[in-house]
């Protein structure tokens, strides 16, 4: 048999899938912590997973969660992960929990799709069709849903969806194309919006968001301020805002690629990965250690260095289940989690992401 015929392989307890080929050698995933997460590295008869490296000869494995079978339908649009490293996956059929153990699905009141899941302290909010609010364990273990939405005028978020949920200032804002609410961990309130908006982004101490067809602006104090000088971007959507260092931003559009913004001037960023961002359609952005990852929705992921040069591209050539990437959380030890179009994935690096430059 051809030595690059692809097969897969699966925990029977996570159900995890990771594609190889037959003349490696193969590794299982073990839980990297005391708390039990779900990732395990332990070894399974003469297999290995399939290793890619990126241009500085870093290597990675990409270790598949297939939807199907978790049962999460396709999509899996948000990922979140709480203090004990559990991950949270919103999905179309519920939130998906994994602990290391069996994973199960909290299925919301209603059964409608989760598009949005963000973890605090000890609880797990959620924004899904014209409903938010959060999910709490109790001290035996059982998940109870508390919404949000009860004291709120239904008429105002008819047929909203919630697809972004921010902390920030010790306040919890579920948003929406229609609607921001922000939630003060005792009532909730509705923000005044310039019109309809793309999505809220959190970047170091600031937050963002779009107007359709519009400007960036700010919110301050439960406020959207209009950032001068952003009318720039009406023709494209901002999708990642991302902070490297204090009071310094670059911004990814979904057409247009890089942007730098310093708080005064929005500057295009005419570096090295920008054509490829521009044809293959930024969707999100995080922080990896020091470098700036962006997810797209034709080529996966580009990890660029602080001078914008392209370190990792990682697309279905190198593994992932899907090129359409819909979200990014990294975990403590600057590893990467996707949520996919089809499936969702973990990327492992094999030694941490470092853009050290110095003489030595």
């Amino acid at each position: 048999m051809a030595s690059k015929e692809k097969v897969y392989f699966y925990n029977p307890i996570t159900e995890l899938r990771i594609s190889g080929s037959k003349d490696n050698k193969f590794m299982l995933i073990k839980p990297l912590n005391k708390s039990a997460l779900i990732l395990v590295f332990s070894i399974i008869l003469g297999l290995n997973p399939k290793f890619a490296g990126g241009k500085d000869g870093q290597q990675f494995t990409v270790f598949h969660y297939n939807s199907t079978a978790f049962k999460g339908g396709s999509q899996h649009w948000e990922i979140s992960k709480d203090a004990s490293e559990r991950v949270f996956v919103a999905t179309n059929n519920g939130v998906l929990m994994m602990d290391g153990t069996i994973p199960r699905m909290l299925t919301m009141p209603d059964k409608t799709i989760v598009r949005s899941v963000q973890c605090l302290d000890n609880k797990v909010y959620v924004g899904a069709y014209q409903e938010f609010g959060f999910w709490q364990e109790n001290e035996i273990g059982q998940w109870n849903y508390l919404s949000l939405t009860e004291t709120v005028d239904k008429s105002l978020f008819q047929h909203d969806e919630f697809w972004k949920i921010v902390h920030h200032e010790n306040k919890i804002y579920f948003q929406s194309f229609g609607n921001i609410f922000c939630y003060d961990g005792q009532t909730v309130s509705r923000i005044d919006l310039p019109g309809p908006i793309l999505f809220l982004l959190k970047s170091g101490e600031k937050v963002f968001t779009q107007a359709i067809n519009g400007p960036l602006y700010e919110l301050k104090n439960d406020k959207l301020h209009r950032l001068a000088g952003s009318e720039i971007f009406s023709t494209t959507e901002v999708k990642a805002v991302l902070s490297p260092s204090k009071n310094k931003f670059v911004i990814g559009t979904s057409s247009l690629g890089l942007y730098k913004y310093d708080g005064k001037s929005f500057v295009p960023w005419e570096v090295e990965a920008n054509s490829q961002l521009r044809e293959y359609k930024i969707n999100a952005g995080v922080l990896l250690n020091d470098a700036l990852v962006f997810g797209t929705i034709l080529k996966g992921i580009f990890i660029l260095d602080s001078e914008g040069k392209i370190i990792h591209q990682i697309n279905s050539l190198h593994g992932l289940q899907n090129n359409t990437v819909l979200s990014m959380v990294p975990d403590e030890n600057n590893n990467l989690w996707l949520g996919l179009d089809k499936g969702f994935d973990f990327i492992w690096f094999h030694s941490p992401v470092s853009l050290y430059t110095g003489d030595e």
